[in-house]
């Protein structure tokens, strides 16, 4: 084989692994991100109790099966809570 071909192989072979080494680094840094991402954040004691009404009203179901016909979404949330809240509120925000 000619050195000129040799010395070819050889540049093409490094940056073959300039690159694989290159993606390596890149998908070592978008882990690291998503392990970040991924860290437990503690809940407040509003979002506890939130968690805990759409279990027991539904089961945390968007679309629940088992609505009376009034209820609504995964809050289970009836008209008179609407009414109530728009009540507070002082306009009609909130509709259902």
């Amino acid at each position: 084989m000619k050195t000129l071909d040799r010395i070819s192989i050889y540049m093409c072979v490094a940056l073959i692994m300039y690159i694989i080494f290159s993606e390596i680094q890149s998908i070592k840094i978008e882990i690291q991100s998503i392990k970040i991402e991924k860290q437990f954040v503690p809940l407040t004691d509003f979002e506890l109790i939130e968690l805990a009404i759409m279990w027991q009203e539904s089961k945390a179901n968007p679309n629940p099966k088992y609505s009376d016909g009034e209820s609504e979404g995964i809050l289970q949330l009836t008209p008179i809570y609407v009414k109530e809240a728009n009540r507070i509120l002082g306009k009609n925000k909130y509709t259902l």
